[in-house]
Order: structure tokens, then sequence, then C-alpha cells
């Protein structure tokens, strides 16, 4: 008979572990799409850059 999974008050913080591990390998995943994608094509990974910080500076300026 298979045993049950029984909560023993550490779940919590093996879940973290597990989605933290999971958050890292995401990030490594997409460094590495950002790295391919500069040395394929570095002026249109500039453009965009560029226009997601105007985008991101108009958005702030308009706080004040």
């Amino acid at each position: 008979m298979p045993e049950q999974e029984r909560p023993n008050g550490n779940g919590a913080a093996g879940h973290d572990a597990s989605a933290a591990a999971a958050f890292g390998d995401t990030m490594r995943e997409a460094e590495d799409y950002v790295a391919r994608q500069w040395r394929e094509n570095p002026i249109g990974v500039a453009a965009v850059v560029a226009g997601l910080g105007v985008l991101l500076g108009l958005v702030l300026g308009r706080r004040r």
C-alpha cells in the first residue's frame, strides 16, 4: 500500500525551495535566450531595450 502524503510542518519550506529552484532555472533560460538574440541581432535587441526604457521613463515621469 503506497504511503500517503501527510503534512509534517515543513511542507511550505519544501515548496518554497522548489519554487526558488524553478525560478532560477527560468532566469537562466531567459538569460541564455537574451544572449543568443544579442549575438544574432544586436541592433534589434538594442532597439527593443531602448524602446522599453523610453516607455518606462514616460510612465514614471507622469507620476509627478
